[in-house]
């Protein structure tokens, strides 16, 4: 993507009409939620995971997935006429905005052309972006700031490829290898702070057809939420968005989940000087999720018998090892209504794999 001039951050004011989703203007959107998408997200949080290779110009990191079914690596490289710098710069720049921006262009991508055609190219706008992450405007327009930070994060989506090999229920491994995103350039405009850009989502999303129809449905709540000041709220609400997907269709939707499969999932940090702080702000976070309708009513499960009341003591009084007490600990969490309500009319069509 060609770098801004003068003229570019000052804006042209030429009329484009907003994406198809950005005028549907849905309290929620579709977004994948198979195995691969949600390693993908985790991946894109933290630069400090990833191994640096200088002379080779590649920045690496490998999650394996449990009970030998295989991993993910993600992999930051240079795109064209770029260096080793553009890499340092864009693993400095990952988490929670960026995770943000690639799951609205997941669900462009998902409103455009289908679960089965999520790889087909689409027009975007920096604009679009912003408006469907909910971000505030300034005098009725996104400041040259926003925009650029959302180009950026788009370059960053383009020089991130996934590598994979994934074991699924029928035994047989399953290779995946392609960048995140593809800016598309050939006689289209590429993306910049004024105007139109076509892109695609990687061919990973359709090497494993399996994985194609898992999608879920999350509030556009959770992209508003604020990176650093909510990141609690983002995270339990992708992950928990994630869960009501695998449970819609038993359970009457609920989610029965121990704190501390939540937290790791979520990638929420216990301050193991100050416990009671994260247990208070895990606590406020899904308070917040729930007054929002992100989330249902929710409640820790506690035990019914004597060792149980004595853990759930140990947990209020914050006596010693009651960490390990609360990651321990199961919680319910019901599904919004809308939630419910959504995942009955998709159960009811008929024709889409669970």
């Amino acid at each position: 993507m060609s770098s801004m001039t003068q003229s570019d951050l000052r804006g042209r004011h030429q009329h484009i009409s907003p994406a198809a989703l950005v005028t549907r203007n849905p309290s929620a959107i579709k977004i994948r939620s198979d195995q691969l998408t949600y390693r993908i997200l985790l991946g894109l949080l933290d630069g400090k995971n990833y191994t640096k290779y200088p002379a080779r110009c590649l920045a690496e990191y490998r999650q394996t997935l449990p009970k030998c079914r295989g991993h993910v690596d993600l992999a930051l490289s240079p795109r064209s006429e770029e260096s080793w710098d553009h890499v340092l710069a864009s693993l400095h720049l990952l988490g929670d905005e960026l995770v943000d921006t690639f799951l609205v262009l997941l669900a462009m991508a998902l409103e455009s052309h289908g679960t089965e055609h999520i790889t087909a190219p689409f027009a975007v706008t920096p604009d679009d972006i912003l408006t469907i992450c909910q971000k505030k405007k300034s005098k009725g327009s996104y400041a040259a700031r926003q925009r650029l930070n959302v180009i950026e994060q788009v370059h960053i989506l383009a020089r991130t490829s996934v590598y994979a090999t994934l074991t699924l229920q029928q035994g047989k491994p399953r290779l995946v290898e392609s960048p995140l995103v593809e800016v598309l350039v050939n006689e289209q405009p590429e993306l910049n702070e004024t105007g139109r850009g076509y892109l695609k989502i990687g061919d990973w999303a359709a090497k494993v057809p399996e994985l194609q129809y898992q999608t879920a449905v999350m509030a556009r709540q959770v992209l508003q939420y604020h990176a650093k000041e909510q990141k609690h709220e983002k995270r339990l609400g992708r992950y928990l968005t994630v869960l009501y997907r695998i449970n819609s269709h038993k359970n009457e939707g609920r989610v029965k989940v121990s704190m501390g499969v939540l937290l790791e999932q979520a990638r929420i940090t216990l301050d193991r000087d100050h416990p009671g702080r994260t247990r208070e702000a895990i606590e406020t976070a899904l308070k917040q999720l729930h007054t929002d309708g992100v989330i249902g009513p929710f409640t820790p499960l506690v035990e019914n018998s004597a060792r149980g009341r004595e853990a759930q003591e140990r947990i209020e009084q914050h006596a010693y090892h009651w960490w390990d007490d609360y990651q321990r600990q199961l919680w319910l969490f019901e599904p919004p209504a809308y939630l419910r309500a959504v995942y009955k009319r998709i159960a009811r069509e008929a024709g889409l794999p669970d």
